[in-house]
C-alpha cells in the first residue's frame, strides 16, 4: 500500500471474468482522476500482478469462473506484502452469507452491481482516510 499521503496517486487492480466490468470501473476510476489502474480478468493473473507490483486498492469480483474472488482474497491475505492493499469486493449478489465471508475474510468494504459511481468514489476516500489516520498514529509512536 502507498505510504505516502497523495489520494490522486492510488493504484489500482480491477479483477472481474467479464472485460467489459473491467473497463467500466478502470472508466469510472479514471474519472475520478485515477489514472494508475491494472486490470485482470481470473484470479490467478490478478494474483501474478500483486507478486509484481504494489497497488493501494484491489477492486474483486466475488462470483468469478475457475479462482472466485473469496478465494483470491484468501490467497492476497497470505502474501508477504507489507502494506497489503485494500479490498473492495464487487457482486451482484447482495446475499449477506457472501458479503459476510468477504468482510470476515479481511475485505475492506464492497459495492454491489447495480451501482452509483460515487458511491464507489465515497468508499475509496472514506477507506483511504481511516488507513490515512492509522499510518500517521503509527509514526508518532
Amino acid at each position: 500500500m502507498n505510504t505516502g499521503f497523495n489520494i490522486s496517486e492510488l493504484r489500482f487492480l480491477v479483477v472481474d471474468d467479464l472485460p467489459n466490468i473491467c473497463t467500466l470501473f478502470s472508466s469510472i476510476l479514471h474519472d475520478f482522476g485515477w489514472k494508475n489502474v491494472s486490470v485482470s480478468t481470473s484470479g490467478e493473473k490478478a494474483l501474478a500482478l500483486l507478486k509484481e507490483k504494489d497497488f493501494d486498492f484491489v477492486l474483486l469480483d466475488i462470483n468469478m469462473e475457475g479462482m472466485d474472488g473469496l478465494d483470491v482474497l484468501d490467497q492476497i491475505n497470505s502474501l508477504p506484502i507489507l502494506f497489503p492493499p485494500h479490498v473492495i469486493m464487487i457482486t451482484a449478489d447482495a446475499s449477506r452469507d457472501s458479503l459476510n465471508k468477504a468482510l470476515q475474510k479481511g475485505a475492506a468494504d464492497f459495492i454491489v452491481k447495480p451501482f452509483q459511481p460515487a458511491v464507489l468514489q465515497m468508499k475509496i476516500k472514506k477507506i483511504f482516510a481511516e488507513s490515512k489516520m492509522q499510518n500517521t498514529s503509527r509514526l508518532m509512536r
